[in-house]
C-alpha cells in the first residue's frame, strides 16, 4: 500500500503534469465516479493499489473538500460496505494552494477477490 509521502509526491506530480497516472486518479467530489475508482484501484494486484485524490477537478485544478469530515465518511463507509470484501483504505487530508485534498490510498484487493 502506498505511504502517506507517497501521495504527497503523486499529488505534486498530477498538478504539474495536469493528467492522472497510472496509480493516481482524481475526483472532484465523492459521487458514483469515485465508487467506480474505489474497485477499479482495489483490483490492481499488479501495481498495489493506487490513490485517489478528491478536490481536484477534470481540469487538475485543486477546488478542495467543502465538508471533508462528510466526504471522508461517506468514502470510508463505501469501502467497508459496497464490495464484497471490505477495502481497508487510508485516507489522508492533504492541502493545496490552500485547500484541502482527500487523498484515498487503496491497497490490493487479497487474492482470490
Amino acid at each position: 500500500m502506498l505511504t502517506r509521502q507517497q501521495a504527497e509526491l503523486l499529488l505534486d506530480e498530477v498538478l504539474q503534469t495536469r493528467s492522472e497516472l497510472d496509480e493516481a486518479e482524481c475526483k472532484s467530489d465523492a459521487s458514483d465516479p469515485l465508487q467506480h475508482a474505489l474497485c477499479a484501484m482495489s483490483n490492481r494486484r499488479d501495481r498495489n493499489g493506487g490513490v485517489i485524490f478528491v478536490g481536484v477537478n477534470e481540469n487538475f485544478s485543486v477546488i478542495g473538500i467543502a465538508n471533508l469530515e462528510a466526504v471522508q465518511d461517506r468514502v470510508v463507509g463505501w469501502a467497508s460496505t459496497l464490495y464484497n470484501v471490505p477495502l481497508r483504505i487510508g485516507p489522508e487530508v492533504l492541502e493545496r494552494e490552500g485547500r484541502l485534498v482527500l487523498a484515498i490510498i487503496v491497497p490490493p484487493c487479497p487474492a482470490g477477490h
